[in-house]
């Protein structure tokens, strides 16, 4: 998990074209409930997992007990190990803290029962370069840690801004090593000085020493941990280095040197990661513990088709694991928005949906236009967008209600965008009307793709449905693609209604 310096790309605070974007605040229903003991709410099929014994790596999205990857674990008997200790109360997780969660999905895939949660920080040290407007980066003990929107800042148990970042604060950061090698933060913790501590990958080893990224870690062999009789650090090893932080010399005298080795065979597993290499039929993703090979040849893809499997993308995957290695059953996608239509003046994307969009570093933009403009200068090149030019997103909601774009598609007039499709979870239904990213879609409209054979109304497996049916399936919060046409009021006729979790 080599940590690597980039070059800013720029910091992308509105998604604008010629026309002002029209700004609305969403309320977006919520498919689980805060309350304690872990019974969660309602759920929709899909967001949880396989029942039975499972080993789940994720973020925890939500507390009461604790959600991660989508299925709400009871914590009330769970053991919860933190940085190594075991005597930690359950009260002490938090949102954004990416766990480990050994135990049993009930029966209805959207509860259960956690045995034992493991916690520890993916980097623990002094802010070594701080924020940096431009990427939306800063460096902690020489790592790059990337923050967004979705990253909790945390100071005594009381949100903290950007702003408390400070040179030389010392912080926990919890995250997931992207395809870029930067950590995505999910949450940065204030704490008071003391040992630092990384989960990182080798570079170079020497027989007292060995390098992560830039940094040197010196040991001796009463602090290596889990290694085999024998053998020593080695390069490729994932490890958990904690000691002294020497800043003079960019070295660490270690104290502890644990080897992360693969995850446990275990015939359910759930893991939540980017997407490093590879095609729908066999990909590799990052982990805690290194790169994994998925094997997808057999698996559903939910929340997105096998196309949209590329680099960078956050996945959440669940099957059957054999050391490195994942047989995949389902492959989900993580940023579930979807929004593909014209942009315009007077109407088409960014007008008639009168949604704020954001960007950020991570954006990846992809210009396919005759005469494509060059990304260097953002501000300039979403200024480029003309009306009638074909728009597709793919990004996420954000706690404001702004669709944070993780990729955005530009192409020429006439690229066979004639309608619009969206995918988001429902925020309301009353039995014949549907709303999702604040639009409001009725049933009506002509389908003019090759799809036009298809049924107007599936399920996840693409099983056809009445509209009776489909309306009954889509409750609240769940994912849901359609596709049609925009009014200027900005309601959809929709033909074709797809259930996507």
């Amino acid at each position: 998990m080599k940590q690597q310096k980039k070059q800013p790309l720029g910091w992308l605070k509105s998604l604008l074209m010629a026309g002002a974007v029209l700004l609305a605040t969403l309320a977006v229903a919520s498919c689980g409930s805060s309350g304690g003991g872990g019974s969660g709410g309602v759920a929709t099929s899909g967001d949880g997992g396989q029942p039975g014994s499972v080993f789940s790596f994720g973020v925890i999205t939500q507390l009461g007990s604790i959600t991660v990857n989508g299925v709400t674990f009871n914590t009330d008997a769970a053991a919860v190990v933190v940085d190594g200790v075991s005597a930690t109360a359950a009260d002490d997780l938090q949102e954004g803290m990416v766990v480990e969660v050994e135990g049993e999905i009930h029966a209805d895939g959207v509860t259960g029962t956690a045995d034992v949660v493991r916690f520890s920080d993916s980097v623990e040290g002094p802010v070594t370069a701080a924020p940096n407007a431009a990427s939306g980066t800063l460096e902690v003990l020489g790592q790059t840690v990337f923050i967004d929107d979705v990253t909790r800042i945390v100071n005594n148990g009381v949100t903290a801004g950007v702003d408390a970042l400070t040179l030389g604060q010392f912080v926990g950061v919890s995250g997931q090593v992207d395809e870029t090698g930067d950590i995505r933060a999910t949450l940065i913790e204030l704490k008071p000085d003391g040992p630092v501590q990384l989960n990182s990958t080798i570079e170079t080893a020497g027989a007292t020493s060995f390098t992560l990224g830039a940094l040197t870690v010196n040991w001796t062999a009463g602090v290596l941990q889990d290694f085999a009789a024998g053998t020593s650090p080695a390069q490729a090893d994932v490890v958990e280095v904690k000691g002294d932080f020497n800043q003079a010399t960019n070295s660490i005298d270690a104290t502890s040197v644990e080897l992360k080795g693969a995850f446990a065979t275990h015939d359910n597993t759930e893991l939540e990661g980017f997407v490093t290499a590879g095609d729908s039929n066999s990909f590799t993703m990052m982990s805690e513990r290194g790169s994994l090979s998925v094997n997808a040849a057999n698996a559903s893809f939910i929340g997105g088709d096998k196309a949209e499997l590329i680099v960078g993308n956050k996945v959440e995957v669940e099957g059957e694991m054999l050391g490195d290695s994942l047989t995949a059953r389902k492959v989900k996608f993580r940023e579930s928005i979807r929004i593909e239509a014209v942009a315009g003046a007077s109407s088409g994307l960014l007008n008639l949906l009168k949604l704020s969009y954001d960007a950020n570093a991570k954006t990846r933009i992809d210009d396919k236009r005759n005469a494509p403009v060059g990304t260097a200068d953002i501000a300039a090149f979403l200024a480029s967008i003309q009306p009638n030019q074909a728009l597709r997103i793919r990004g996420r909601l954000n706690s404001a209600g702004s669709v944070i774009a993780t990729r955005l598609e530009v192409d020429d007039p006439g690229s066979n965008l004639d309608r619009v499709t969206l995918q988001g979870k429902i925020d309301m239904n009353d039995g014949g009307t549907l709303s999702l990213l604040g639009v409001t879609v009725t049933v009506g409209g002509t389908s003019t793709d090759d799809s036009a054979s298809s049924a107007p109304f599936q399920d996840i497996d693409d099983n056809a449905l009445t509209q009776a049916e489909f309306f009954a399936k889509a409750t609240l919060g769940t994912t849901i693609k359609v596709k049609g046409s925009m009014s200027a009021d900005n309601q959809m006729a929709a033909s074709e209604f797809e259930i996507q979790d």
